[in-house]
């Protein structure tokens, strides 16, 4: 099938092609996120209609691209997400289905609806529980037939979409109230998947922390590298506890406290946070000394003895592209500790030694996915990376091949 001539959206949609594969970008470890990521494993594969639930903030979003990119759907079709409650009700239709020109006064050009231009692949209608009745009734002939009928023409056309919905209401309410219909909550609730709050997660604050420093520098190349203290990522979790805009809010407070901290180490002093966490925004000259990982002092006593290189290698290669090179070794060495769960590193890494382990464990990934035929593009799109990085690290691999074919 060739390419759409002329393929115009409306605005708002945004698409997103094969090779991006979103559930690697699920960041936590806690048993919620875990299930989560074995249920979306097996049913990408299918075609079933997929209803997420969650607050806002929490990642549904990305749990329907996740969908979208494990599954044969993203090697042939577009993710194409639209927000219904974002969309005006007279409207809806067209931005849904298309419309013909002429169909309606500033009609001047025909344009492909979003479910079309989903054409073998997913739409993601999120907050559907916002969706007008009258545009539920004909969602749900589409969902059952296949079928869809652009503004101004009176002839059905096929597309083949696999539908994924998301909300934050309970919509079961919604259906007892009236204002969602039964039918079409069956025909989209086949399998549902709920994202939890953050609350019920705290145990992967401090990964998420990590995840948005490690973006903000990234982002920000010219300006020191921002870290954070022991104190600051210990308030950071008792502010989480109560944050209602879940991730999306934590990632907010995260950029708003390496922007305004005088220095580049985020620190919390006691006190009151307040609505603009005062606290978490001071700096002192001595902050950016190593600290401690978080431990409670009565699990003093149960800590595990000293990981060896190998085993911390190990241990560091599902996180090997998230480890910030540009840290200080002594910061280095608090991030690796918090990502890998293993105590004891900073006594047995020297001056430097941390970034040389990152790179082995980042060429152990690389060489890892090689093996199994996958291509430089997709490894890179895979872990986040520059072409010039992957690139470098394989040359590395290829260097140490030569100088020891029998290397594995």
């Amino acid at each position: 099938m060739g390419r759409r001539p002329n393929l115009r959206l409306v605005p708002g949609e945004e698409t997103e092609r094969a090779g991006q594969s979103s559930v690697f970008r699920m960041i936590g470890q806690s048993p919620a996120i875990e299930n989560l990521r074995t249920l979306i494993t097996r049913v990408a594969p299918t075609d079933v209609p997929v209803l997420i639930t969650g607050e806002t903030g929490t990642g549904k979003e990305l749990v329907a691209r996740a969908l979208h990119n494990q599954s044969p759907r993203a090697s042939t079709g577009a993710f194409v997400a639209i927000n219904c409650g974002a969309v005006p009700r007279e409207l809806m239709e067209s931005a849904l289905f298309g419309h013909v020109k002429g169909a309606f006064t500033g009609a001047t050009e025909n344009c492909v609806g979003m479910y079309p231009a989903a054409d073998r692949g997913t739409i993601f209608l999120d907050e559907i529980a916002e969706m007008p009745l009258d545009m539920q009734v004909k969602l749900l002939r589409v969902i059952e037939r296949g079928e869809y009928m652009p503004v101004g023409t009176s002839h059905e056309r096929i597309a083949d979409v696999r539908v994924v919905c998301a909300t934050n209401r309970d919509i079961e309410a919604e259906v007892g109230a009236g204002r969602f219909r039964e039918d079409l909550y069956y025909r989209i609730n086949v399998i549902k998947m709920h994202v939890p709050p953050l609350r019920e997660r705290l145990g992967d604050v401090p990964l998420l922390v990590w995840h948005f420093i490690g973006d903000y520098n990234a982002e920000n190349p010219r300006n020191p590298a921002v870290t954070i203290t022991e104190a600051g990522m210990a308030r950071m979790v008792e502010q989480a506890k109560s944050l209602r805009g879940n991730i999306r809010e934590l990632q907010s407070l995260v950029q708003r406290a390496a922007v305004l901290a005088e220095g580049d180490v985020i620190i919390a002093e006691p006190g009151s946070l307040g609505d603009a966490w005062d606290g978490l925004l001071e700096t002192r000259p001595d902050a950016a000394i190593a600290y401690p990982p978080l431990q409670q002092p009565e699990e003093a006593e149960h800590r595990p003895s000293i990981p060896t290189e190998p085993e911390l290698i190990k241990a560091m290669k599902p996180h090997a592209f998230r480890f910030n090179l540009r840290l200080s070794p002594q910061n280095l060495v608090r991030m690796i500790e918090e990502l890998t769960g293993l105590q004891g590193i900073g006594q047995m890494l020297g001056q430097g030694r941390a970034k040389d382990l990152v790179t082995e464990a980042r060429l152990s990934v690389v060489s890892e996915h090689l093996a199994h035929g996958m291509k430089g593009t997709e490894i890179a799109e895979i872990h986040g990376i520059s072409h010039m990085t992957f690139m470098s690290l394989r040359k590395l691999l290829k260097q140490r091949h030569a100088e020891d074919p029998e290397a594995s």
